[in-house]
């Protein structure tokens, strides 16, 4: 996959990645359907954090057994995401999943270059509970709507062939639902090595203030975070 690191994507590879994920987030989800009109834009809200932060001191993740890089603030799982979505819930949080592969060389970039610097995690750590999942991993997984299988099997339903991906899990879980989680994401799974850290980091602010259900998509959001850091070098 793509170099993540700050100069690794131009800026028209970055903005065609962009803008294929924007072309598909606000049709994706039923949710967004249904409350879009009423959702604010997101460039009017309150209380958005800085566009930038501290990258120091960093928080280096551990290589484990499975040949992941885990964080320690990463939320230990038994992989119910039903589960997991009301466990979120009950903190004020939402859960993002981190799919990975032992070997994947931009996903062990993603983890130690970008979700270790000072400012992310914070933001991350405050506002999303961190899953990981192996791509060829055997432990048992609950999908949403109930069916049980180890985490590979449930990554092969939800069509996810590539890592690092990561799909943001809806903020509730809809009771007695026949859809998948790939099918109540939020936005569709999306590759963050296409990303510079600090797209990731909008994107992370845009999903936890709903901006997928506004009038401001998030490469406009992207756009207007990054000239207001490009005014502060």
């Amino acid at each position: 996959m793509g170099n993540i690191a700050k100069t690794g994507l131009s800026s028209k590879a970055l903005f065609g990645a962009l803008g294929f994920l924007l072309s598909a987030c606000i049709s994706f989800s039923p949710l967004a359907a249904q409350e879009k009109q009423a959702a604010p834009d997101i460039l009017q809200q309150k209380g958005l954090p800085p566009v930038i932060g501290k990258s120091e001191p960093r928080s280096m993740p551990v290589k484990g057994e499975d040949g992941l890089y885990h964080h320690s603030w990463f939320k230990d799982s038994f992989l119910d995401l039903r589960e997991d979505i009301a466990e979120a819930k009950a903190e004020g949080k939402q859960v993002v999943l981190f799919v990975e592969m032992n070997g994947c060389p931009s996903c062990k970039k993603l983890q130690q270059d970008v979700m270790s610097s000072f400012y992310i995690k914070n933001y991350v750590q405050k506002n999303f509970h961190a899953i990981q999942l192996n791509i060829h991993g055997d432990r048992s997984a609950t999908d949403l709507d109930g069916k049980e299988m180890t985490e590979s099997q449930l990554l092969r339903r939800w069509g996810v062939r590539v890592t690092p991906t990561m799909i943001f899990l809806p903020e509730t879980a809809p009771d007695n639902t026949k859809k998948t989680g790939r099918q109540l994401a939020v936005i569709p799974p999306m590759l963050p090595a296409s990303l510079t850290a600090e797209a990731l980091y909008d994107l992370f602010v845009w999903v936890r203030h709903k901006g997928y259900l506004g009038k401001t998509d998030f490469r406009a959001f992207y756009t207007e975070r990054q000239a207001l850091r490009s005014g502060m070098e």
